[in-house]
C-alpha cells in the first residue's frame, strides 16, 4: 500500500481513498480473531526519523511515514492486527507495539542509505549491509533474521 505523486514521480505516505475503502471491505469479512499481516512501502511507524532527524522537517503527506496512518490503523482496532511489514527507509527495525503489533522495517537489498548514496557524508547515519530478511512464524511467536547478500555497493567512477 502506498501512492505515487505523479507530478514528482516519487512515493509519497498516503493510503487514498480507493484503498481505504478496498481494505474497509476486506477487513468487514475477516473474523476479528484471525491473525493478519499486512505489507506496505512506506512505513506505518518508524524512529528513523527521531534517530536521524532532518534539519528541516518534511511537510506531510512525505516519505517517511504513511501521513493517514491513524485512519488505516484505526480499522484494525476491533481486529488482531499481528504483524507489519514495511520498508523504504532502507533501515533495519523490529518495533512490538503494546504487546500486540509487530511493526518490521525490513533493511534492503541495496543497504543504507542506498546505492543513490555516492559517499559517506560524515552524518553518523548507521551502514546495514545489503541483504534481506526472512520472517518465521509459528504459533504465536514471531522471528527474523537478516540475510546479508554478500554484494557491496561501489560508486562508478564518471568517464571523462
Amino acid at each position: 500500500m502506498c501512492s505515487i505523486d505523479e507530478k514528482d514521480q516519487k512515493y509519497i505516505g498516503v493510503i487514498d481513498q480507493e484503498q481505504l475503502e478496498w481494505l474497509k471491505k476486506d477487513i468487514a469479512q475477516v473474523d476479528a480473531h484471525t491473525p493478519i499481516v499486512i505489507s506496505t512501502h512506506i512505513p506505518f511507524i518508524s524512529t528513523y526519523n527521531q534517530r536521524y532527524p532532518k534539519t528541516k522537517p518534511k511537510k506531510a503527506p512525505n516519505d517517511l511515514w504513511v501521513y493517514n496512518r491513524d485512519e488505516v490503523l484505526k480499522l484494525f482496532d476491533t481486529h488482531d492486527l499481528r504483524l507489519v511489514l514495511q520498508g523504504h527507509l532502507h533501515w533495519i527495525e523490529d518495533l512490538d507495539i503494546q504487546n500486540k503489533t509487530r511493526y518490521i522495517t525490513g533493511g534492503s537489498v541495496a543497504g543504507r542509505p542506498s546505492w543513490r548514496r555516492k559517499d559517506d557524508r560524515g552524518d553518523g547515519v548507521h551502514y546495514d549491509e545489503e541483504g534481506f530478511m526472512v520472517i518465521q512464524v509459528k504459533n504465536d511467536r514471531i522471528s527474523w533474521r537478516y540475510i546479508d547478500n554478500k554484494w557491496e555497493s561501489r560508486v562508478i567512477p564518471d568517464k571523462k
